[in-house]
């Protein structure tokens, strides 16, 4: 492929374009400003909601947004081009097998807002404290307080009283309840994402990055070879699988990502992401 029919970029958050100290660096701002001098288009592809995701990447330009591992596609002028929700009586559904599990925490996740029961109710407070401690499972929900938090001690109540998008559902726990989990809600047909062996993403059913990707590609006219994909988790292997140029994160544990990415980028503490834009697409031919 050639470095120059580079059309669009498509870039994981965490792990990926963010480094450590969740910022993106002054050097790889200054890349992706070159991207759009040159009318490549950027896409920001995250398991994370809109909200937080544009609170994230505020200051580098017009981008598009992926959010929710692909159930809500945003374009540069901020429209909605497609949203995907799943439904209130699946999502009691799923909530009921995991009471029957027991001991799992879960939230609600729509492109604004975090829905979830409150600490002091969970049935996994030891657990989670075990994880992560209270403050650590409040930067693990948000990353430092970017999404607004809704916490009801009945949540399906609230879901029957209000109005909220539930775009993802996030589960909690030891590893043996989450496949429990994850083994139950098969019947559902849902698209299910295990981000660490104690947590799992459910999204609507056929929704990843990597479709997300396919639709907005789609709508611009632009082809799979024109495309270039940065990410280091399991919710990027599809995207980086449908990309020409899929690249994966030095930083990234998951051998899967590297077997069948085209290259590896040096890590996102090491501003990864514009090294290779550098060489693959402003360097000459």
């Amino acid at each position: 492929m050639k470095k120059n029919q580079i059309k669009a970029i498509a870039i994981d958050l965490d792990g990926t374009l963010l480094n450590s100290r969740q910022k993106i660096s002054s050097y790889t701002r200054q890349v992706l400003d070159e991207c759009r001098k040159r009318d490549i288009k950027l896409i920001i592809a995250t398991g994370r909601n809109q909200h937080s995701a544009a609170e994230l990447v505020r200051g580098i330009g017009p981008v598009s947004f992926i959010s929710n591992n692909g159930s809500q596609i945003v374009d540069e002028e901020g429209k909605v081009l497609r949203e995907r929700e799943i439904s209130r009586t699946t999502t009691r559904e799923i909530i009921n097998f995991s009471r029957e599990i027991g001991k799992l925490y879960f939230f609600l996740v729509s492109p604004d807002a975090l829905l979830m029961p409150p600490p002091r109710n969970s049935l996994c407070k030891p657990l989670l404290r075990h994880l992560f401690s209270w403050k650590g499972l409040m930067e693990y929900l948000d990353n430092r307080n970017l999404v607004p938090r809704i916490r009801t001690k009945d949540v399906e109540g609230y879901l029957e009283n209000n109005p909220f998008k539930i775009q993802k559902i996030n589960f909690i726990g030891e590893a043996f309840r989450i496949e429990a989990l994850e083994k139950r809600i098969e019947i559902l047909n849902l698209a299910i994402t295990r981000g660490h062996e104690w947590s799992i993403d459910i999204n609507p059913t056929g929704v990843t990055k990597g479709e997300a990707l396919s639709f907005l590609t789609e709508q611009w006219g632009i082809s799979q070879e024109n495309l270039l994909a940065f990410g280091d988790g399991h919710n990027d292997l599809d995207m980086l699988c449908f990309a020409g140029t899929g690249v994966v994160m030095d930083n990234s544990v998951l051998g899967i990502l590297k077997e069948n990415a085209d290259l590896v980028a040096p890590s996102n503490n090491e501003d990864g992401v514009a090294r290779i834009i550098e060489k693959l697409v402003f360097a000459e031919a």
